[in-house]
This record gives structure tokens, C-alpha cells and sequence, in this order.
């Protein structure tokens, strides 16, 4: 399985796996890891399939690539999660935790935990390396679920306000609605 991951990383078609491929390269660890709740925020976030503007714009279902809240010209969800400064805030708590900001490379660590291997022998110092794995976990899907579910709610409102300002997209001035 592992081969075949990485081969499907590397195709010219992989855009989206070769994110997937450098959040979680080690499938065998994926497929180990303690009991996840992938929700749909965080699928999004993992996948890169969601409310980013690359990938929008890929499918047509955007004018451009540009970060609607600093101009990059890349919204990916490397550059919403990780680096865009409109999620500051959302990232605060995860940096404070990692003692500094988090980056796609810590997703693995945080999402599979420790190697059972790595784990120390003391039962005590064990339970401590558990309980801030969980913390961890537990930190990164909150911040992934605010970050995605107020840009969501961001977009929605864009959406609106677009509606409202071009003619013909308003019950009022539709000439198939009802009168």
C-alpha cells in the first residue's frame, strides 16, 4: 500500500494527494493510529478540497486564486491553516502549545501520535506523552473546524452580498418569481 501511495503522489493529476502524501506520508502510521474523527472540516483541511480559492479556481467555481484576506496568491489549505494571518487567532492556542507556530509537517505527529516505539518506558512519563498527544489532537481539529467553518461562513455572506448587488438575482427583480 505504501508504494502505491507514493506513486500516487507523484502523478501529474496528484494535486490534491500530493498535499494528503505530505500531511501523512507514512500510511502504515495513518492506519495505526488511535480511533479519529474525521470531520468535515478537517477532511477539507486534509485533502485540500474545500473552500480554498486554488482549488475553486480550478474547477471554475472561482475567478482567481487570490486569498480573499491577504492577497496571496494562493489560497490553499497549506496557506489557510498554516500561514494566512486572518487565522492568527485560531492558530494562537496550537502555537502556545508547540511553543511555536504549526506547520504542515507537524500534522502526522499530531493526527498518529507518538511511534509506540518512541514511547518511554516510565509509565508515568508514558501517560504524559499520551495525554499531550491527545491535547494536540484535540487542538489542531478544533482550530481546523473554526478556521474552515468561518471562512465558510465568510464566503456565504460574500455570496449574498454579490446576489443583492447584481440585477436579477433578488426575488424582487427576477421575472420568473412569483408576483
Amino acid at each position: 500500500w505504501q508504494a502505491r501511495w507514493d506513486r500516487a503522489a507523484t502523478t501529474p493529476d496528484a494535486v490534491g494527494r500530493k498535499w494528503t502524501h505530505r500531511l501523512i506520508p507514512n500510511l502504515a502510521r495513518w492506519l495505526a493510529k488511535p480511533t479519529l474523527v474525521l470531520t468535515y472540516h478537517l477532511t477539507q483541511a486534509l485533502s485540500g478540497h474545500g473552500c480554498f480559492r486554488s482549488y475553486l479556481a480550478k474547477r471554475d467555481r472561482a475567478e482567481d486564486s487570490y486569498c480573499g484576506y491577504c492577497m496571496d496568491p494562493d489560497d490553499t489549505a497549506e496557506h489557510t491553516v498554516f500561514a494566512c494571518p486572518r487565522w492568527l487567532d485560531d492558530r494562537a492556542r496550537l502555537t502556545d502549545i508547540l511553543r511555536r507556530p504549526p506547520n504542515a509537517g507537524d500534522v502526522e505527529d499530531i493526527l498518529c501520535g507518538p511511534c509506540p516505539a518512541d514511547l518511554p518506558d516510565d509509565t508515568e512519563s508514558r501517560r504524559r506523552v499520551l495525554a499531550q498527544f491527545a491535547i494536540n489532537r484535540r487542538e489542531f481539529t478544533a482550530m481546523c473546524e473554526s478556521i474552515l467553518s468561518t471562512k465558510e461562513a465568510d464566503e456565504r455572506e460574500e455570496q449574498r452580498t454579490d446576489d443583492r448587488a447584481t440585477p436579477g438575482t433578488n426575488d424582487e427583480e427576477r421575472s420568473d418569481s412569483p408576483r
